[in-house]
């Protein structure tokens, strides 16, 4: 029997910005869900010269409309938004739009449970290092965006089932839109290597002459497929391994820094509180707390 959804109109305004939300009153108690529960939808107008501070304790997936806006967040380089993106956050990430002062934006936004279900899809399927997606068929996107707001502005006898459905449908075509399938397969290759190794003390130069591809090239490679340089792709990546290995892992920290590629551990515990906001013996006491079968490390 699928459960009963109600979904309740908020609206908000402010110097810069408004916002209407559909937002699930039955939310909370399905917030670790392990099935796809769509909690709300919205859409958002920014104004010229808008800095406007973003935190969902959801995966929060939106979809760029109209206009164009720089992100901001920690941890990641400034990236910039324009028409037909697709932006995703994982639940607790802080981040900020910022629009230019001779443009508007108009935002289409959703927001997934936190369950293991959703969890896997994003973090396996589509985010694989980045969070800002480049479509190639944004309206069929969009399509999906207009069907779920339809029915969850509009009521329906089979609110729960349609709106998972509609929710799993188009994580599945994020992840379609977002394969490597247009990635060369000698540039896949570098990758995975590089993701096997995270631990060497790589360089732009040493990655040219490993894979006897020039700087220039092997910059312009992974800004065109992956958005970002070679080393904050490698420091991305070992970031991530380090976050998995404080949560799931008794190795020490310090063991924890070599590992990931960083030969001090006072650099690596800078680096990892840039990224995260928390050095690395917080992030490994809030798993703990969150975690009680996990043992604290000292």
């Amino acid at each position: 029997m699928s459960r009963n959804i109600s979904f309740y109109l908020r609206h908000t305004s402010g110097q810069y910005y408004e916002e209407d939300f559909y937002l699930d009153q039955n939310r909370m108690p399905f917030f670790n869900s392990n099935a796809i529960t769509l909690c709300g939808y919205g859409e958002s107008f920014f104004k010229p010269g808008a800095e406007i501070p973003i935190y969902h304790p959801y995966w929060a997936v939106t979809y760029v409309v109209e206009g164009s806006a720089y992100l901001l967040s920690e941890g990641s380089s400034k990236q910039r938004m324009k028409p037909g993106d697709i932006l995703i956050f994982g639940p607790g990430i802080h981040y900020l739009y910022r629009v230019p002062k001779d443009t508007t934006v108009f935002r289409k936004i959703l927001l997934i449970n936190n369950g293991q279900l959703v969890s896997f899809l994003f973090n396996q399927g589509i985010l694989n290092g980045h969070n800002l997606l480049h479509l190639k068929d944004p309206a069929k996107i969009n399509s999906f965006f207009e069907q779920i707001k339809k029915i969850a502005t509009e009521g329906d006898p089979e609110l729960s089932k349609k709106l998972s459905i509609l929710a799993y449908a188009l994580i599945l075509e994020l992840i379609d839109q977002a394969g490597s399938e247009n990635i060369p397969n000698d540039f896949e290759s570098i990758v995975k290597d590089l993701e096997l190794h995270l631990g060497e003390p790589h360089t732009l130069k040493s990655l040219s002459r490993q894979y006897g591809i020039g700087t220039r090239t092997l910059n312009r490679l992974f800004l065109e497929h992956l958005r970002c340089t070679p080393i904050q792709y490698l420091i991305n990546m070992r970031l991530k391994y380090a976050e998995q290995l404080l949560s799931t892992d008794f190795m020490p920290i310090r063991d924890i820094a070599e590992t990931c590629g960083y030969r001090t551990f006072s650099f690596f515990s800078r680096v990892f509180k840039k990224h995260s906001g928390l050095t690395p013996r917080e992030f490994r006491c809030r798993k703990v707390a969150a975690d009680p079968p996990l043992k604290k490390h000292r």
